[in-house]
């Protein structure tokens, strides 16, 4: 009897160590596709228009010097479609950056965009630059 639970345990085990395998290869090359699509993105001069017949919620470019932060900033109805899509409005872990839902125009006094902070170094990871006083004076 003890030697049928070892076996049934050990069939656990690998089944557990097999999926937990597998979602973490399934991630991996999640972020490694939407590291890909920010890339090409980031890499053609867009005008306004074309980026607009790619994504109609496309609302303008953000471009922080000194940093990594160069991406297309879209808006929808609310403040989460967004947070799993790219700017193609196709599944992705690390989403797109995006506007509050609340903001009227690209005038408005204040603008709230949301992004992820994301381990790659990618998004808006690099604002935690700007906690660095010397890197902040040089801005």
């Amino acid at each position: 009897m003890k030697k049928l639970y070892r076996i049934v345990i050990n069939i656990i085990l690998v089944l557990v160590i097999l999926y937990s395998g597998f979602n973490i290869y399934s991630k991996l090359t999640k972020y490694n596709h939407d590291t890909k699509i920010s890339s090409e993105l980031q890499k053609k001069e867009y005008k306004k228009e074309d980026l607009s017949k790619i994504n109609s919620d496309f609302k303008f470019w953000l471009s922080v010097e000194n940093t990594n932060i160069n991406y297309p900033v879209v808006q929808s109805k609310d403040n989460s479609y967004y947070l799993d899509k790219d700017f193609y409005k196709k599944d992705s872990i690390s989403g797109t950056l995006f506007m509050d839902y609340r903001n009227k125009s690209i005038d408005d006094k204040n603008i709230i965009i949301y992004g992820h902070n994301m381990k790659n170094k990618t998004m808006f990871n690099n604002l935690n630059k700007f906690k660095d006083a010397d890197f902040f004076k040089k801005k």
